[in-house]
């Protein structure tokens, strides 16, 4: 369900209404990726009130959803992130507290609804290849705000993040080597 709001401009040419995620435009994507042999990491919005409270609503219909289409890490949601360029909220402000707990909840909201996943054996360790990843935090070019920021966020969400992103427009020379390198390592 997408609510929009729309101020119509008599001077617009086309009226451009909001992106909108339903149902089928979700189904098109997987089935998208399933031909393709490929994998999703969808971006979940983050609509947080003022305090930086997570709204968990959207995303947990979307999950629930997934999980009954089996859209699943075997299958073609690899992952999700939770929210973008959050690095506004300060680390020791209660926004950032907030924001450090979402990612528990998130945890916890892919374990509640892929953990059940329909499937006859119990064991645990299927259970999680099933269940989609958490990444995050995604944050921009903050410097040197994130020399700080970055360390407190890792700390504060130890046990609920599985894979830590962030963006970099800068270092364009230095990702082949890093490739390399985690190619080497793993």
């Amino acid at each position: 369900e997408c609510s929009h709001h729309h101020h119509h401009h008599p001077n617009e040419k086309h009226d451009h209404k909001p992106p909108c995620l339903n149902a089928s435009r979700w189904d098109e994507l997987h089935a998208f990726a399933q031909r393709t042999n490929s994998k999703i990491v969808f971006g979940l919005s983050y609509p947080a009130s003022d305090n930086g409270r997570w709204n968990s609503l959207p995303a947990q219909a979307l999950l629930q959803y997934s999980w009954a289409k089996n859209y699943t890490r075997q299958s073609t949601l690899y992952g999700v992130e939770l929210g973008e360029e959050l690095s506004r909220y300060k680390v020791g402000t209660l926004a950032f507290t907030n924001y450090l707990a979402a990612y528990h909840q998130c945890a916890i909201l892919l374990q509640d609804i892929y953990d059940y996943i329909n499937n006859d054996d119990d064991d645990n360790g299927l259970k999680r290849k099933h269940r989609p990843r958490l990444l995050g935090p995604c944050p921009g070019m903050d410097w040197p705000n994130l020399a700080t920021w970055f360390p407190s966020f890792l700390q504060g969400t130890r046990g609920a993040l599985d894979v830590a992103v962030y963006h970099s427009y800068n270092q364009i020379q230095v990702i082949p080597t890093k490739i390399l390198y985690l190619n080497n390592t793993i």
